[in-house]
This record gives C-alpha cells, sequence and structure tokens, in this order.
C-alpha cells in the first residue's frame, strides 16, 4: 500500500478519508482499501486519528462502479468486456511498476555487493602487506639475534684469550722475577769470588 507521511500537516481538501471518497466515487469502502494496497490509488494515514485518507484526483481514475457491479452479476457485454480490459490493463501497470522497483532494488544490492566486495579486496590487500611486513621485521629480528649471539661468543673467546694471555704474562713475570735472582745472586757470588781473588795471598793463609 502508497502510504505518505506528512509528518503533523492536517489534511488538506484534497485528501478524503475512506467514507468521503466511498461517497464521491461510488465504490465500497473496501474496493477503495483493495487499491490502495495495490498501490493505485495515493493514500496516507492521518496523524490525529490513524485513519486512512486517499488522494482525491486518484478517484478520477478509477473505472465507473458499475462496470464492477455488472461483472458481480455475471452480465456479458462490451461494460463486462472494457471492465476486464482495464482490470488487465492496471494489472499489468501493476506488474510493471512492480518490476521496476525490483529492478532498482537489484541494482542497489548489487552495487553494494560490489562496494563490499572492493572494500573486502582492499583489507585483504591491507593483511597480507602487513603479514609481509610482519613476516619481514621477524626475520630481521632473528638476524640481529644471531648476529648479537655471534657477538657474544666472540666476546667470550676473547675474553678467554686475554685471560690466557693474563695467565701467561703472570707466569713470564714470575720467571723473570726469578731469573732477575738468580743473576743477582751469581752476581753476588762472582762479587766475592773476584774479591777473594784480589785479596793477597799472605791474607789468605791468615784468613
Amino acid at each position: 500500500m502508497a502510504m505518505d507521511n506528512p509528518g503533523h500537516t492536517p489534511a488538506a481538501p484534497e485528501w478524503l478519508t475512506l467514507t468521503e471518497a466511498a461517497a464521491r466515487s461510488g465504490h465500497t469502502r473496501e474496493a477503495l482499501r483493495q487499491r490502495v494496497r495495490r498501490g493505485s490509488l495515493k493514500a496516507r494515514r492521518r496523524n490525529t486519528d490513524g485513519q486512512t485518507e486517499i488522494w482525491a484526483a486518484d478517484l478520477a481514475n478509477l473505472p465507473p462502479p458499475e462496470l464492477l457491479s455488472l461483472v458481480d452479476q455475471g452480465q456479458p457485454g462490451d461494460a463486462a468486456e472494457a471492465l476486464a480490459l482495464a482490470v488487465l490493463r492496471e494489472t499489468v501497470d501493476d506488474l510493471r511498476s512492480t518490476v521496476a522497483d525490483l529492478t532498482a532494488d537489484l541494482g542497489r544490492t548489487r552495487s553494494a555487493l560490489d562496494a563490499a566486495q572492493a572494500a573486502h579486496l582492499v583489507d585483504r590487500g591491507r593483511a597480507e602487506r602487513a603479514e609481509a611486513e610482519a613476516a619481514a621485521a621477524s626475520a630481521r629480528v632473528a638476524a640481529a639475534e644471531v648476529a648479537a649471539s655471534e657477538a657474544r661468543a666472540a666476546a667470550e673467546r676473547r675474553a678467554e684469550e686475554l685471560a690466557a694471555e693474563h695467565t701467561r704474562a703472570a707466569v713470564a713475570t714470575a720467571e723473570a722475577n726469578g731469573l732477575r735472582e738468580r743473576v743477582q745472586k751469581a752476581e753476588e757470588r762472582a762479587d766475592r769470588l773476584e774479591a777473594d781473588a784480589r785479596r793477597p795471598w799472605w791474607r789468605k793463609l791468615i784468613g
């Protein structure tokens, strides 16, 4: 049913209640209500009491009510054929309007689907780039860890070498000190021997 919602705008003279429209057109309230449901009559609900109102100008497009009564009574003739043709035309118009609405809805749905697919592709591309960047970062971290481990191992080896060199230096220092002591003792002994050798022979006898 084609319904308008005009807000709080009061009813204008061109809007008629079902009772008023039935009195003006000669159709029953139920017949008018069926046409509102099919969309062949423009209608709205009144804010004050919720009654259905019909656009008065649309009543001029309705077939005469006597044609409906002829069909209802089963009377054949040109009137019935004209009414049947009018009903068929109205049905075709309704179907065309429905097809147009469905086509428009389908177009909007396809547009929304295309937009969603494009957004999905963009998001997937971003996710793939993020994963690639994360993998590269992980590789750099792993390489840095390997380099740090190698540097630690080299530092430990150097520390061991320095400790060994320090030990060798300490041993060499101790050996040098021992040699100096032996040299000093040898020099002292040589001095004594030289002194004894310079003493006169007779002092050696006297002591």
